[in-house]
C-alpha cells in the first residue's frame, strides 16, 4: 500500500467548512454566521478551522505522504509545537477532501482518516484504547454521510479495522484506513503497564504488522517522550524507520500564520483589518528569543496568537 501523492496539486486550505463551535461565530443581521476571531489563541485547530490554518503547507503535504506510503510513522516535537493542530486542520482536512471526491465520482469514499483522541476529549487515552478507538472511528466514518455499514461491533479489534476498510472500499472492499494516534504520551502515561495477550499494546503492533491489512497508523507524540517508544520493539520491527519532526515555525512561514488569517477574514466579510508589520516583526522576534513563552508574549502584545 504505497501511494505518492501529485506534487504539482495544491493544497486548499480555503474548502473546509467550520463549524460555529470551531470557529466562534457570531450571526450577522443577514443571518450568515461572522466569525468573530480568525485567530484561535491557545486552542488547538481542529479539522473545521482549514480555511484558518497557514503557514504549515509543505510540512502538512510531508506527513501525509509518509501516511499513506507507510504502515507506521513517528511524527514527533516538543510540546506546543501545533502536532495536534496540523494532524486535524492540515492532515485530516485534506485526506477527508480525497474521500469526498471520491465519493462524488465513485460512489464511495475509498480511503477514511480518524484522528484520537476526540478534540472534545470524550474518548481519550484514560480509558480502554481499544474501545475508544472503535468508538472513534464510528462516530467519525458514519458522521461523514456515507451510509456504511457499520462492522458488528463484537468483531476483534483487527477484524473492526479490517471490516472498515472493506466497507470504505464500496465494491472492490480495497478502501484504506488511515488512523492517527494523537497525544500517544498519555497512552504511556495510563498503559504502560498492559502488555497481556488482547491489549492495545499487542493489538497495535498486530495492526502495523499484519500483511495484507489496508490500515496505516501515524503516531504523535512529545519529543521528550520519543525514547519510551522503545517499549514497542520487540513486536513492532523497524519501528522507529519512518520519523517526522514537527519544529516551530519562522521565517516566511511563521508571518504567514499571522498574516494570511486577517487576509482571509477581510476577502470573507469584505472588511479592511490591518495587522500592524512592526507589530508582526516584534512578536516574531521576541518568540525567537523566549520560546516557548511565545504565546504569552503575544498576548500582552495585544493580539491572540496563532498555534500553528
Amino acid at each position: 500500500m504505497t501511494y505518492a501523492l501529485d506534487s504539482t496539486r495544491t493544497l486548499d486550505p480555503g474548502q473546509a467548512s467550520p463549524s460555529p463551535r470551531a470557529l466562534s461565530l457570531d450571526p450577522n443581521p443577514q443571518g450568515e454566521a461572522r466569525v468573530k476571531s480568525p485567530y484561535k489563541g491557545l486552542n488547538p485547530y481542529a479539522e473545521a478551522d482549514a480555511r484558518i490554518f497557514f503557514g504549515r503547507e509543505s510540512k502538512i503535504q510531508d506527513i501525509v505522504n509518509h501516511l499513506l506510503a507507510w504502515r507506521l510513522t513517528i511524527l514527533y516535537g516538543k510540546s506546543g509545537v501545533g502536532k495536534s493542530s496540523i494532524l486535524r486542520a492540515g492532515v485530516t482536512h485534506y485526506l477527508n477532501q480525497e474521500a469526498e471526491q471520491n465519493h462524488g465520482d465513485y460512489g464511495h469514499p475509498r480511503l477514511g482518516v480518524v484522528v484520537f483522541p476526540s478534540l472534545e476529549g470524550s474518548l481519550s487515552w484514560k480509558d480502554d484504547p481499544l474501545v475508544g478507538i472503535k468508538r472513534q472511528i464510528q462516530r467519525e466514518i458514519q458522521g461523514r454521510g456515507w451510509a456504511l455499514q457499520s462492522p458488528d461491533p463484537q468483531l476483534s479489534f483487527l477484524d473492526t479495522l479490517r471490516a472498515w476498510t472493506e466497507a470504505l472500499g464500496g465494491e472492490t472492499g480495497e478502501g484504506d484506513l488511515y488512523l492517527i494516534l494523537d497525544q500517544f504520551e498519555e497512552y504511556l502515561l495510563y498503559h504502560s503497564g498492559d502488555r497481556g495477550q488482547g491489549s492495545f499494546y499487542q493489538e497495535l503492533a498486530r495492526a502495523v504488522t499484519t500483511p495484507q491489512l489496508r490500515v496505516n497508523v501515524l503516531i504523535a507524540i512529545r519529543e521528550d517522550s520519543l525514547a519510551s517508544l522503545d517499549y514497542f520493539k520487540p513486536l513492532i520491527p523497524h519501528l522507529m524507520d519512518h520519523r517526522l519532526k514537527l519544529g516551530h515555525l519562522s521565517g516566511p512561514a511563521a508571518q504567514a500564520a499571522i498574516r494570511e488569517p486577517i487576509n482571509w477574514y477581510n476577502q470573507q466579510w469584505g472588511t479592511a483589518i490591518e495587522v500592524d508589520p512592526d507589530l508582526v516583526e516584534q512578536v516574531l522576534r521576541v518568540w525567537r528569543s523566549t520560546r516557548p513563552s511565545w504565546r504569552t508574549t503575544a498576548r500582552r502584545a495585544g493580539m491572540s496568537a496563532p498555534n500553528p
